[in-house]
């Protein structure tokens, strides 16, 4: 071998040395920009999440003295209220012009409008003293008569300052 081909084999040994070091070196750029990256996107995600505020109807805990001392000879059951998959959940309900409706992401009911007007409607009806009896539907009490409904419509307008039922 003529030393002009030793220098060339050496030359070329060197440069097939060298690609693995610039590989690895430009693997570890690579990585480092990466990290760095993940790093930037971990920290802008990191804050304080807004609070969800609870918002709930009720009754008055006093509605007044049973108004009728002979009571109808009835025993009510209250039963479940049917209503669109939108009020079975505890999101409040908005809407805007027309038909368009939409949900607020941190105002929320305690618990979903159906479940409330149910609560509420057995409480009024008891305290109207009206009916020798009123329960709900999963009492073991036999009743007379079962009362459903279905709630279509109970969004707050904001154009209106009060809520629709």
């Amino acid at each position: 071998m003529s030393q002009a081909e030793s220098f060339d084999a050496a030359g070329k040994t060197s440069q097939r040395d060298m690609k693995p070091r610039r590989n690895l070196s430009e693997m570890r750029r690579q990585a480092s920009g990466v990290f760095v990256t993940m790093g930037v996107l971990l920290v802008s995600g990191c804050g304080a999440a807004r609070p969800s505020k609870y918002y709930q109807h009720s009754v008055s805990n006093y509605l007044g003295p049973a108004i009728h001392p002979d009571p109808f000879p009835v025993m009510l059951i209250d039963g479940r209220m049917k209503a669109a998959h939108l009020y079975r959940e505890d999101h409040i309900v908005y809407g805007t012009r027309g038909e368009e409706m939409g949900s607020y992401e941190y105002q929320r009911w305690t618990e979903p409008p159906t479940e409330m007007i149910e609560k509420m409607l057995l409480r009024a009806l008891r305290a109207s003293g009206h009916y020798k009896g009123v329960y709900s539907l999963g009492s073991e009490t036999r009743g007379d008569f079962l009362l459903r409904g279905e709630l279509f419509d109970f969004k707050n307008s904001p154009a209106k300052p009060y809520w629709h039922v």
